[in-house]
């Protein structure tokens, strides 16, 4: 398995932080879509409620490692149920 990873405050250590970016809103999905991150865009720590810098760490926890791999199997059983989406 590729070794997942997530992005944390350089501050306090939280995964609960959010990037800048462009999104498009597409009518037909009633959804925005992503359109590109900004590159010298603003890093939120939502738990320190000010801009930082943002860390890119391995995930280290087993309780997020073994959602992911849920998550993952039902989506591969899924596809495999309904191939056609």
């Amino acid at each position: 398995m590729t070794q997942l990873m997530k992005y944390v405050c350089e501050t306090c250590g939280s995964d609960n932080v959010s990037t800048e970016a462009y999104v498009d809103w597409d009518t037909s999905k009633q959804a925005w879509i992503l359109d590109e991150l900004v590159c010298e865009g603003i890093d939120w720590c939502s738990d320190c409620s000010e801009d930082t810098t943002l860390d890119y760490v391995p995930v280290t926890d087993l309780r997020t490692i073994a959602e992911y791999t849920i998550a993952k199997e039902k989506a591969n059983d899924a596809a495999r149920t309904n191939p056609s989406g």
